[in-house]
């Protein structure tokens, strides 16, 4: 048995470093054969999808659509839109039955657009996507980064997908050289995280956009001793521009972004120029649909819809994201030849400011939610600085009357003695603007 898992590792590794050849150069690549690239793998996803996909195989069954009539990114287009809503009535249908993924692994989307969504990935794809990670290497090497190894700290909370991707690949592959991270809950105080990057020193800080800009200005507005690391990288959520201008010119740090989901773990990537966002073209092209479904115009803003040509897990091919973005009608100054995304509008999350000086991300409330299944959605709202609504959406009022008590005992542990959440049982709860879902109404944010 440890034979077989030790051969498989190996197998991993070479997955790993043969997919990692060349990664460096492909953001560079001439346009041409970066399309051909892409095309190659429409073509190749396509295939799958007809053979091992039962969603795939219908539709293309009941539209009468000739899978190998599907030859480039454009042709996509004869697939009709795929929405969250679709996905999560029956998951299982988009799981492939392929070999490949017998092993897949479970990824729990945050519910951003209503309720939380199972992605699986196949583990080949996971190890091809750490590899893919070396399109970036040069943005780190830029800043003193060795690209190989060197010292990473994550802040997010406990089983996180990054978590969960970092430990899905020890177990599918043996890395001689990896960088040794460090991983920092967002439920400690803010001068713990501070003395975590103080003492483990890291090239790279990872975190989510709006966290790493009120841990910023915490630092910078208490005239704390930040020890800077040589980079600092968000992802999840949008950073706005006050708080990248203070990272970077008040506290010396640049930063970049790294726009990634569930449903897609290589999406786009920010860049020295900072004129927008490089798009992974051959891994998940996108395309911006109009409210419509019609194709936008370049320089339009309208929903990002993206196919992930890597998953074989749970497959997914012309899928409305719910991000609004537009693509951009120059190339970047950077060299670069990827297409790029401007004007994202991702997902924008409240933090929660308490009496005592603390904020707390909306993955706090998250990481105690996420284990009640019997919640089926949530929402926030700060009243007051220590009072609280929690509304929740449950199958009946005997599930609400069952878990309500033990997820607002854990909050109020949470937000302090003196704090007070009431919960209340609600039927549905809309969404807001563009799709989206806000989990968390800070006070600040205008909620009364």
């Amino acid at each position: 048995m440890r034979t077989a898992k030790w051969l498989e590792r190996l197998h991993g590794n070479a997955t790993m470093y043969l997919t990692a050849i060349g990664q460096r150069g492909v953001p560079y690549m001439n346009s041409d054969a970066l399309r051909e690239r892409r095309d190659a793998g429409v073509r190749r996803m396509v295939r799958h999808a007809a053979r091992y996909v039962p969603h795939y195989r219908t539709l293309f069954r009941r539209e009468g659509i000739d899978p190998a009539g599907i030859r480039t990114f454009d042709d996509l287009r004869r697939l009709p839109l795929l929405r969250k809503t679709d996905v999560r009535a029956n998951p299982d249908s988009f799981r492939s039955e392929a070999p490949v993924a017998r092993h897949a692994i479970p990824f729990l989307t945050s519910g951003s657009s209503g309720a939380p969504l199972n992605v699986y990935h196949d583990p080949a794809s996971l190890l091809a996507n750490m590899a893919f990670g070396r399109r970036v290497v040069p943005l780190l090497e830029r800043h003193g980064v060795n690209g190989t190894a060197n010292r990473q700290l994550y802040i997010g909370y406990p089983g996180s997908t990054l978590q969960n991707v970092w430990r899905a690949h020890d177990e599918w592959a043996i890395a001689p050289m990896r960088p040794e991270r460090c991983f920092v809950s967002l439920l400690d105080p803010i001068q713990s995280v501070l003395d975590a990057i103080n003492n483990f020193r890291p090239d790279v800080v990872y975190g989510y956009g709006a966290y790493l800009e009120h841990f910023a200005r915490a630092v910078h507005s208490r005239g704390l001793l930040l020890r800077s690391p040589k980079v600092i990288v968000y992802g999840a959520e949008v950073m706005t521009e006050e708080g990248r201008r203070l990272i970077q010119q008040d506290l010396g740090i640049p930063v970049y972004s790294d726009y990634a989901a569930v449903e897609v773990f290589k999406l786009a990537f920010s860049c020295e120029a900072n004129n927008g966002l490089h798009v992974h073209e051959d891994l998940c092209p996108i395309w911006i649909a109009r409210v419509d479904g019609q194709r936008a115009d370049t320089g339009e803003r309208g929903e990002v819809v993206i196919s992930n040509l890597v998953n074989r897990g749970t497959v997914l091919l012309n899928y409305c994201l719910g991000d609004v973005a537009a693509v951009a009608a120059t190339a970047c100054s950077c060299g670069r030849t990827m297409p790029m995304l401007t004007d994202l509008e991702g997902r924008v999350e409240d933090t929660i400011l308490l009496p005592d000086g603390r904020f707390l991300h909306p993955r706090a409330v998250w990481m105690i939610v996420r284990r009640r299944p019997a919640v089926i959605r949530y929402q926030l709202v700060q009243h007051a600085a220590l009072r609280f609504e929690l509304r929740l959406v449950t199958s009946d009022l005997e599930a609400f009357a069952r878990v309500a008590p033990e997820v607002t005992g854990d909050l109020e542990g949470v937000f302090g003695a003196e704090s007070h959440v009431d919960a209340t049982f609600h039927d549905d709860l809309p969404l807001g603007p563009g799709g989206k879902f806000r989990m968390v109404i800070a006070l600040q944010s205008g909620a009364q």
